[in-house]
């Protein structure tokens, strides 16, 4: 009965949001008296937010000058980017943090997540996902399922806590709010972004401490020590630069994100031996990204 009821204000809620969307507002078509002032109050928020957009439409000047601003606060530039391994490749991109704050400066989209349905007999959450631009009417979203259970180091671990479940249904929904956003914010501003922050990395970030952080926090929180990552890279610590700070800094926020395990980069066992040439090669190719960025070292 309570699944049943909680489609009802699904579907009540994703009809006035299309109703909304294409300038027109139906009669709420359910019968609870409680859901009906749920979907009138969703409503008039829609309309609201529909009619102060087209009442002040963005400034792009004005925007990029706010993204601007943001990208040069360091704290905000050293979690800009997310980076992991997928077919041998490296997928990098803009992070969860960095694409609300160019959503917050582009100004007038609406996004956020709701738990839809929370299934205690199939051990899930139905979730939807969503972004869209008030001005364009361009909109995105993504409806998906969460299983109940939280994996760590092989083995599943069953949530019954409220707390639990909610933590685990917003790290999931934050990677899919994510997704949306990308659909909605211009690919061009974004990247502009990301530039920002790098220049703001490479300018006023004090690497070296930072890398201490860095290796500090995948020791205490993921038990990776040191050797593993000087494995990793190729090289000793003493001999870590400002190129293998940016990688570092990329996989930290993959893995605190969670687009990537630390397994994806750190294996459990370390081996005795020296570096293999893959992973020697690994560090020359980031080196040679990073090429244009050697003289500020």
């Amino acid at each position: 009965m309570k699944r049943k009821k909680w489609r009802k204000r699904k579907m009540a809620v994703n009809n006035s949001l299309s109703s909304v969307q294409q300038g027109t507002l139906a009669a709420p078509q359910v019968g609870n008296a409680v859901t009906q002032s749920m979907v009138a109050k969703e409503q008039a928020r829609i309309q609201g937010q529909v009619f102060m957009a087209k009442q002040f439409p963005r400034d792009m000047t004005m925007v990029m000058n706010r993204i601007e601003a943001s990208c040069e606060r360091p704290s905000l530039a050293e979690i800009s980017e997310y980076e992991y391994p997928r077919g041998g490749q490296k997928i990098t991109g803009a992070s969860i943090r960095l694409l609300e704050v160019v959503a917050q400066c582009y100004g007038n989209i609406s996004y956020s997540w709701k738990e839809l349905i929370r299934d205690m007999d199939n051990h899930k959450s139905t979730v939807l996902a969503y972004a869209w631009d008030l001005e364009t009417n361009l909109y995105s979203e993504l409806e998906f399922d969460v299983p109940h259970y939280r994996s760590a180091r092989g083995s599943r671990t069953l949530l019954t806590d409220d707390r639990d479940i909610y933590e685990l249904v917003a790290n999931q929904a934050a990677r899919r709010v994510r997704r949306c956003l990308e659909n909605v914010v211009p690919r061009d501003i974004v990247d502009e972004a990301r530039t920002m922050c790098n220049e703001t990395i490479n300018t006023k970030v004090d690497w070296k401490k930072r890398i201490d952080k860095q290796i500090a926090f995948f020791e205490e929180t993921y038990g990776v020590k040191c050797k593993q990552i000087e494995e990793y890279f190729g090289m000793s610590r003493n001999a870590f630069t400002k190129n293998t700070f940016l990688a570092l800094t990329k996989i930290y926020n993959s893995v605190k994100d969670g687009m990537s395990k630390v397994e994806d980069y750190f294996p459990k066992e370390v081996s005795s031996g020296k570096v293999s040439n893959t992973l020697v090669e690994e560090k020359r190719n980031i080196e040679a990204q990073n090429e244009p960025q050697q003289d500020l070292l």
